[in-house]
C-alpha cells in the first residue's frame, strides 16, 4: 500500500508550488484521534503557553507572515498523520477482535468476518492516503520552514541571518538540484525548504533605525517573550503530557496483561472440573480480545515515541532555561 500510494503522487509536481497552492485543512473529530487518546492518557493538564501577538516593525512582521503559514500548515499535517497511525493501531485491534468473534460465536460467524474485512479495508485505505499524499513528509517539511523563519524573525531585528552551515545541511551542494522548477522532481526532501527560505532572506525588508540602549532592551524582551519563553512554556507542556500519557499506557498494558492471566486461570479451572459451556467461551474470547486492546496501547506507546520526546523536551527545557538567562 505503501508502493501504490507513492504510484499516485505527482512526480511532475515541485513541493514549492504545492506549499504556496496550501489550503486551512477541516479538522472533523477522526483527525482529533491522537490528540483525543493523549489527552485521555494524559488528563487535562493546565497549560501556560499562550500564542504571542503579531509583533510590530515592517521587518518582525515580515517573518511573522512567513512563519504562521508554515506553522498552520505544519500543524494541520502533523494531525492528520498522527491520527493515520492511530486509527491504525485502534483497528488493526478492532480486527482481530472481530476475528475472535467469528470463530467463537457461530451465531454471527459472517457479519462479524464482514466487520473484520471492513476494518482491514480501512486500514489499507488511511495507509495509502498517507503515502499519495505525503502527509508526513509535509509535516516534517512545513514545520523547518516554520522554525526556521520563526528563528529569524529574532535575528533580523539586529541585521543577523541564520549561518549559512545551517542551511548546508538541508541543501545539496549542486544548485541545480536545489532550485524547484515546475516539472522537475527534487530529490532530497528539505532541499526546497532552503532555497524558499534564502529567497525569503534576500526579499526580506532590512532592519532600520538606531540600536540605543532602548531599542536592544525592546529586542531583547521581545526574543525572551515569543522565541525563548514560548518555547519553554511548549516544551514544558510536551514533557508533562508525554511523561503522563506514556505513565497510563503502560499501566493499562499491564493490568490488561494481568487480567488476560486471570481469565486463563478461570478458563482451564472450568475446562479440567466443568464440560465446555457458554461461560468458557466468553473467557476464552475475552482472553483474545484483552492482549488486543493491550498490543494496541503498547503499539501506540511505542510509535508515538513518548518517552524519547519527554527526554527531548527535558533537555530542550535546560538548554532554553541557560539561554534565557544569557
Amino acid at each position: 500500500f505503501e508502493r501504490l500510494g507513492r504510484l499516485a503522487q505527482r512526480r511532475r509536481t515541485s513541493p514549492q508550488s504545492t506549499y504556496f497552492a496550501e489550503q486551512k485543512l477541516r479538522r472533523p473529530w477522526y483527525w482529533k484521534a491522537h490528540t483525543g487518546l493523549m489527552r485521555l492518557a494524559a488528563g487535562k493538564l493546565r497549560s501556560a503557553w499562550v500564542p504571542p501577538p503579531p509583533p510590530a516593525g515592517p521587518t518582525a512582521l515580515y517573518w511573522h507572515d512567513c512563519y504562521s503559514p508554515a506553522d498552520a500548515r505544519s500543524g494541520d499535517y502533523g494531525a492528520r498523520y498522527r491520527s493515520v497511525y492511530t486509527w491504525v493501531l485502534l483497528l488493526g485491534a478492532l480486527a482481530l477482535i472481530a476475528a475472535a468473534v467469528s470463530v467463537a460465536i457461530h451465531e454471527v460467524k459472517v457479519l462479524a468476518a464482514l466487520i473484520e474485512l471492513a476494518l482491514l479495508l480501512a486500514i489499507a485505505g488511511l495507509v495509502w492516503a498517507n503515502h499519495a499524499r505525503r502527509w508526513h513528509p509535509r509535516w516534517i517539511e512545513y514545520r523547518l520552514l516554520a522554525e526556521l523563519c520563526r528563528k529569524q524573525q529574532a535575528l533580523a531585528l539586529l541585521g543577523w541571518s541564520l549561518p549559512l552551515w545551517t542551511l548546508d545541511t538541508l541543501a545539496p551542494s549542486t544548485p541545480t538540484e536545489g532550485a524547484p522548477i515546475e516539472g522537475a522532481s527534487v530529490t532530497k526532501s528539505s532541499t526546497w525548504v532552503a532555497w524558499l527560505f534564502q529567497a525569503y532572506v534576500r526579499a526580506a525588508p532590512t532592519a532600520e533605525g538606531r540600536y540605543s540602549g532602548e531599542a536592544l532592551g525592546a529586542i531583547r524582551a521581545r526574543v525572551l517573550a515569543d522565541l525563548i519563553q514560548d518555547q519553554l512554556h511548549y516544551h514544558a507542556d510536551r514533557e508533562r503530557q508525554c511523561r503522563r500519557a506514556a505513565h497510563s499506557f503502560a499501566l493499562w498494558g499491564e493490568a490488561l496483561f494481568f487480567s488476560v492471566l486471570v481469565l486463563i486461570g478461570a478458563k482451564l479451572a472450568l475446562l479440567m472440573f466443568f464440560a465446555a459451556d457458554g461461560l468458557t467461551i466468553a473467557l476464552g474470547l475475552f482472553a483474545v480480545i484483552f492482549p488486543a486492546l493491550a498490543a494496541g496501547l503498547v503499539g501506540f506507546r511505542s510509535y508515538a515515541e513518548l518517552q524519547a520526546l519527554a527526554e527531548q523536551s527535558h533537555h530542550m527545557i535546560d538548554r532554553l532555561a541557560r539561554a534565557k538567562q544569557r
